[in-house]
This record gives C-alpha cells, sequence and structure tokens, in this order.
C-alpha cells in the first residue's frame, strides 16, 4: 500500500457525493484525491523544511504505529510535548479503543483500480514522502 493510504478517502469522496448526483466518475475522484493529496504532501514537507524553528511543535504518527499500539502513540505525544496524561483521561481513551475495535462495524473495501490508479504509478507518485519519513513500502 502506498503510505497515507488516501484512498479510504477516496471511497468517502464517493459516500458523500452520491446524494447529490446522479452518475459519479471513480477514474475522476481516485485522480482528484490523489492530487491532493501529493500536493498536500509537498506542500506539508516545504513548509516545515523552510521552518526548522517550529519542528518541536510537530510529532509525526506512523499509522501503522496507531493500529497497532494507540495508546503508546498518545503517550508519545503528550511526553514529546511535555505533558502529562492525566489518569482519567487515560481510561476514557483506553475504554473508547477497547469499544471500538477496528472493523466493529464491518470492513470497508476498497482498491486502487476502482479509481482508475495504478499501484506502480502512486508509489512514485509518494516515493518523495516515504522517503522523507523512511516509509517502507507497503506493496
Amino acid at each position: 500500500m502506498i503510505p497515507l493510504k488516501y484512498y479510504s478517502c477516496a471511497s468517502f469522496t464517493r459516500v458523500l457525493r452520491e446524494p447529490f448526483t446522479n452518475g459519479l466518475d471513480n477514474r475522476k475522484i481516485g485522480i482528484e484525491v490523489s492530487s491532493r493529496w501529493e500536493g498536500s504532501a509537498w506542500h506539508s514537507l516545504q513548509f516545515r523544511q523552510s521552518r526548522p524553528h517550529l519542528q518541536k511543535r510537530f510529532f509525526d504518527v506512523n499509522f501503522t504505529d496507531l493500529e497497532r499500539d494507540p495508546m503508546s502513540v498518545v503517550n508519545g505525544i503528550y511526553r514529546h510535548f511535555g505533558r502529562e496524561i492525566d489518569s482519567s483521561a487515560e481510561l476514557a481513551m483506553k475504554t473508547f479503543i477497547a469499544g471500538n475495535p477496528k472493523d466493529k462495524n464491518g470492513a470497508h473495501h476498497y482498491s486502487l483500480e476502482e479509481f482508475g490508479l495504478d499501484r506502480e504509478t502512486e508509489k512514485r507518485r509518494f516515493q518523495f514522502y516515504m522517503d522523507h519519513y523512511s516509509i517502507p513500502p507497503e506493496m
């Protein structure tokens, strides 16, 4: 998979637009979403690289880590910003996580191909992002 996993955004875009049109073109949605994510990724990198004095204001979260151990990620965020998580907030988060497992309401299936996108092309498109954040390819 491509880092960002933005293809769920293409699917979500389709769901949001469906009630307001008689026809949707998944290819157009795929191109639009891919282009927007690519542009956003470039702009965010450029912004951060041009403002090194702000680096401590950011905490990057690896989505795989978030899925695997969300509380570890939350604790890392709190540590990074010099904050302590109080026990009631921690309990509330753990309760929410336990009560809302992945696919609780059913799995959501989508693919690059259904939006007219090609895996190798998308991988090349986001290579700059994967390189910058040392994200291994998921494909």
